[in-house]
């Protein structure tokens, strides 16, 4: 009985924070490494299909994700630069390379077309 106890609470705790986390998340999020090329990202839209971890992959679930940019900067250093942690069609952390593994698994996916993202106004 103890250990039913134990893990509704944990369950309940889990969701909790999920819950938290999901109301505090942005609807959507203006990435601009690079003036010329803006990004309008809808932040909900993901965060409703996939966990936080996902595109956040180095976040010890303490405070708050730090944007991308935090990490991928234009210089080199140890994160991979902000184009290829964007583009890269190899790695699933990237934008491109996750909606082009999902549309490889015959799932739902987002744009992998520039003109598709960076929207001119």
């Amino acid at each position: 009985m103890k250990k039913v106890v134990s893990i509704a609470i944990a369950l309940a705790f889990v969701l909790g924070v999920t819950m938290v986390m999901a109301a505090t998340a942005p609807e959507k999020v203006t990435l601009k490494a690079n003036p010329k090329k803006v990004v309008e990202f809808n932040h909900k839209l993901h965060s409703d299909q996939f966990k936080c971890e996902v595109c956040h992959h180095t976040w010890d679930k303490k405070g708050e994700p730090q944007a991308c940019l935090t990490c991928h900067k234009k210089k080199a250093g140890d994160a991979p630069k902000y184009f290829k942690a964007f583009h890269d069609r190899k790695s699933n952390h990237s934008c491109v390379g996750c909606h082009k593994n999902l549309a490889k698994d015959g799932k739902k996916t987002g744009p992998t077309k520039c003109a598709k993202c960076h929207v001119k106004k």
